[in-house]
């Protein structure tokens, strides 16, 4: 049902009677980091630990090993453990830790900041109804397909975001009521049209002008466009005793208040109950995500490092001097010989002490027992009234035996400043005949190398520590995780990341590659969305009104007058696609405005 709004209550959002670019205030919250934001970036709050190669190499083999089936079970298992690497057993402590995690949670942190990973969180029967589903948005003609322009014909859009978004100075938005699901599809045409904001709102308020960040992305705010979110409600389940039970981890009934943009709701009811239930479920997983940039209690040392230490030179072999050879040129040539005999001393990892564990999860005693339970945001407490906004998307890779491999994505961060997504998840619900495929990622992080202490014109430490050389952008690879089928994977805003290339099995057949993706809004704030846009889509309006009846009761000029102002009227699927064009060249432009301020900061290691 709709509901009115009261004066009280008037409709107030960015971009709308409000700043495009309007911060919150501290009783309002704090938004999450992201990688978007200069005062996130020059703050800090957005990078993460400069981290040593070998704990990222131990974050993968954990990675590697949580991808076996029971493996929660089988690192207690002696006989098992004995068969395993000595990489493993080295991770053993770690292991057993996240087993008692996901016992929990049933989803795995797989790298630090944090990216999770889940092969349970969804159902098989939920993957299968899923499945079904879309089914019915894939079975139509082939000249109704809407393949992504500039993929080649390999990437299929069902649901895109990018198709019929909010136009600034063409869509209208109502302002006394919320929109139901039905109310979306049924009231196109009311409301005002959105302005176009002016210069100062598509800014950071208060940016410094002076900042690394901020001379390359201007304008963090799109003048045009915003991708448009639909509107999610919870509700807790009930316990024996008819008392409501919420946890972080428990999967409450949600549903899909407003309808989401490109998916008709009464043509696709099932797939709306689908999504209903992967949006559930992605919660957990959001709020393993997001907790860690909130408590910094959730990250910890696997190796710590100081600075470079170097082996003493061997007290034999040296070089002798030479007939001849001057003192000036003997010393030369000893010190090339000392410097490339003191092997660099690579940091082991400490003992393992688990910091502290999620409330209600239980711990081998024989092991470490954690001082405190982890502290655990739950992003449905942000807003309870009025719950979450979600953006989804759905789309396939195709891969035939004339085209076999997807080259793969470029390096980004989801939306810009208008959609303030704080978090993603992407869950693979079929994929048939491809090799395996990965999803990489990468930060920003803080340059404590600088400030260390190392010898004169000693600068190799940092490529074997970090993997980094003098000069380069402070910016670590993170590594990828494995995007097979049933997992559902959850990252905050603060990387970026990119699908890596992959092909076909078997060059004979065809295969196919298929997502969810669901961007999370920031619970922080509220951007206008399917709750306050009805739909834009002339076909969808069209199938609403008897069209024919309505024009021949008018006089034939007023006929042509309606129909000669078409910004009154829905947007036709041929003028959509070219918003989406204009859309994508925009976003591409500050994707590499991004880019640049993404890898700005440089190591700097001076000579003493």
């Amino acid at each position: 049902m709709s509901s009115k709004s009261t004066s009280s209550t008037r409709l107030k959002l960015p971009g709308f009677r409000r700043p495009l670019n309007w911060v919150s205030d501290s009783k309002d919250g704090f938004f999450f980091p992201t990688a978007l934001h200069e005062k996130d970036i020059n703050s800090g709050r957005s990078k993460g630990r400069l981290t040593p190669l070998r704990e990222y190499t131990m974050m993968k083999i954990m990675d590697i090993v949580t991808n076996k089936p029971s493996w929660e079970s089988k690192i207690f298992d002696e006989k098992i453990m004995s068969k395993w690497k000595e990489e493993i057993q080295a991770n053993r402590p770690e292991l057993r830790y996240k087993a008692a995690i996901f016992k929990t949670t049933g989803a795995i942190s797989v790298y630090n900041g944090d990216v999770v990973k889940s092969d349970t969180a969804v159902s098989e029967s939920i993957r299968q109804a899923l499945k079904a589903a879309v089914a019915s948005l894939e079975n139509v003609p082939d000249d109704q397909k809407d393949y992504h322009p500039g993929s080649s014909g390999q990437v299929l859009d069902l649901v895109h975001p990018s198709l019929f978004p909010l136009v600034y100075g063409r869509s209208r938005i109502v302002s006394d009521r919320s929109l139901n699901v039905e109310e979306g599809v049924t009231k196109c045409g009311l409301g005002d049209v959105i302005p176009v904001p002016p210069e100062h709102e598509i800014e950071l308020v208060g940016a410094n002008r002076h900042s690394r960040f901020e001379n390359h992305i201007r304008r963090p705010y799109s003048q045009t466009f915003q991708w448009l979110p639909c509107d999610v409600s919870f509700s807790a389940p009930v316990s024996k005793d008819g008392e409501p039970v919420q946890s972080q981890w428990s999967h409450n009934d949600c549903r899909i208040t407003s309808y989401i943009n490109n998916l008709h709701p009464r043509k696709h009811a099932d797939l709306y109950r689908a999504i209903e239930q992967i949006i559930a479920r992605a919660v957990t997983l959001w709020n393993m995500t997001l907790s860690p940039l909130v408590f910094r209690e959730h990250e910890w040392l696997r190796i710590g490092y100081s600075g470079p230490e170097r082996t003493e030179p061997p007290k034999e072999g040296g070089p002798e001097k030479g007939p001849g050879e001057s003192d000036r040129d003997f010393m030369n040539r000893e010190m090339e010989w000392i410097r490339a005999n003191r092997k660099l001393i690579l940091p082991e990892p400490g003992s393992f002490c688990p910091p502290s564990l999620p409330p209600g999860t239980e711990y081998d005693p024989e092991h470490h027992t954690p001082m405190k339970f982890l502290k655990f945001i739950d992003v449905r407490n942000y807003s309870k009234e009025r719950g979450l906004q979600v953006i989804v998307k759905l789309a396939n890779i195709h891969l035939t035996p004339e085209k076999p491999r997807y080259l793969g994505g470029t390096w980004h961060v989801e939306g810009q400043l208008n959609e303030h997504i704080c978090a993603t998840a992407l869950y693979y619900y079929n994929s048939e005949n491809i090799t395996d495929s990965y999803l990489s990622f990468r930060q920003t992080c803080k340059d404590t190398a600088s400030s260390m202490y190392y010898e004169q014109e000693d600068h190799d430490w940092l490529r074997e520590i970090y993997g980094r050389t003098n000069l380069d952008p402070i910016v670590q690879d993170i590594g990828g995780v494995e995007c097979k089928q049933g997992r559902l994977l959850t990252f905050p805003n603060i990387f970026q990341h990119r699908v890596e290339p992959f092909g076909l099995k078997d060059t004979t057949k065809p295969g196919h590659r298929k997502i969810l993706a669901l961007f999370l809004v920031d619970p922080n704030i509220r951007v206008i969305s399917m709750a306050n846009i009805p739909t834009q889509r002339e076909d969808w309006w069209e199938e609403q009104i008897p069209w024919d009846d309505v024009l021949g009761r008018l006089p034939p000029e007023m006929q042509l007058e309606v129909l000669s102002y078409p910004k009154y009227f829905p947007i036709s699927m041929d003028e959509a696609k070219e918003f989406r064009l204009e859309l994508m060249k925009e976003r591409m432009g500050f994707k590499n405005e991004q880019g640049r301020a993404f890898q700005y900061e440089q190591f700097s290691l001076c000579e003493h």
